[in-house]
């Protein structure tokens, strides 16, 4: 119980003594800031794979996500010299990490269905609104503060995405927006979940992300009638998303959360929002409107400008 109470506790956040001169802060922003980099090519890859169904693709994905997850938690404990205890890990991550692992999954699964019905730009673009309820949600249930600084580059952040949307919500579109701010709280939950049980190791979180994505994929496949072979190209795009996008990407992040309070971690995931709508425009040539690219460049500016404080309070290197 006692890990549980700690796990509670606020941290502090801006004060000149706060977790901006730690280094394990530090780094964690570096780890949450590579995450939201993986996770930014999620778009064009699904776009890449074109004529899979979007649950095709989300068992696909759980599939590689399952055995990677185990080899991480591996790695990870051969590091600490400490064998992989598979139930005992699942068990310490308890009510936070079922939480977290299924608010994730739903997130996997909402942003795949949102890509079929808008586009990558409007999709990552709703993801920016993860902050406000990340916040929320922290702030409700963790009793954890959000530093001044942190509210202003969010709001700085949020009339970003209010300029990118302006003009495309039609009736055609609004089931994608709907889940695209659906998968934002997702997203919000799983920030919350992996930030409350930082006490503990979180990484099963993962592996059990994997688990809900297999069982609900293949409850949906067969639901709907729909084969689950998937070969090709399109095996090996989910085979990228599985390790590489979905598997590092969620390890770099859930290591960096244990550090970064949970509003400044959804903020600095907005790399994602920036770079996914770049790589489709590259690869796809899916362009972003001149709403979009205006809009993008206000969110690039937030979270340039909550990593400059971070490194603005860097403390002095001591000489040996």
């Amino acid at each position: 119980m006692s890990h549980q109470s700690a796990a509670l506790k606020p941290l502090p956040t801006d004060s000149p003594q706060g977790a901006s001169h730690d280094p394990l802060y530090r780094r964690g922003v570096l780890l949450v800031l590579l995450a939201g980099t993986l996770w930014s090519t999620s778009g064009v890859a699904v776009r890449l794979i074109g004529e899979a169904s979007a649950w095709q693709i989300l068992f696909w994905r759980a599939v590689f996500l399952v055995p990677t997850a185990l080899l991480l938690m591996a790695l990870l404990g051969r590091r600490r010299g400490q064998p992989l205890q598979l139930l005992r890990a699942l068990c310490d991550v308890g009510w936070r990490g079922l939480l977290g692992g299924l608010a994730v999954s739903c997130a996997s699964i909402f942003y795949v269905l949102a890509l079929q019905m808008t586009t990558v730009a409007n999709v990552v673009f709703l993801i920016a609104t993860a902050p406000f309820l990340t916040a929320l949600l922290g702030l409700l249930l963790l009793r954890e503060p959000v530093a001044r600084a942190t509210w202003w580059t969010m709001a700085l952040a949020f009339c970003g995405v209010l300029i990118m949307i302006d003009g495309q919500l039609t009736a055609d579109s609004l089931p994608g927006f709907v889940l695209g701010l659906v998968c934002a709280l997702c997203f919000a939950l799983f920030n919350v979940s992996v930030r409350a049980g930082r006490a503990v190791e979180m990484q099963p979180l993962q592996l059990l992300n994997g688990l809900f994505l297999l069982l609900i994929s293949s409850i949906a496949l067969l639901w709907l009638d729909v084969p689950f072979e998937l070969h090709g190209e399109g095996l090996m795009l989910c085979v990228y998303m599985a390790v590489l996008q979905m598997g590092l990407g969620g390890f770099l992040y859930i290591r960096g959360a244990r550090h970064v309070p949970a509003a400044e971690c959804s903020l600095l995931a907005l790399i994602e929002v920036l770079l996914g709508p770049l790589w489709v425009w590259l690869v796809v040539a899916e362009g972003p409107g001149e709403s979009t690219l205006i809009g993008g460049g206000v969110v690039l500016l937030a979270v340039a400008i909550r990593a400059a404080l971070v490194v603005r309070r860097r403390p002095p290197l001591r000489v040996a």
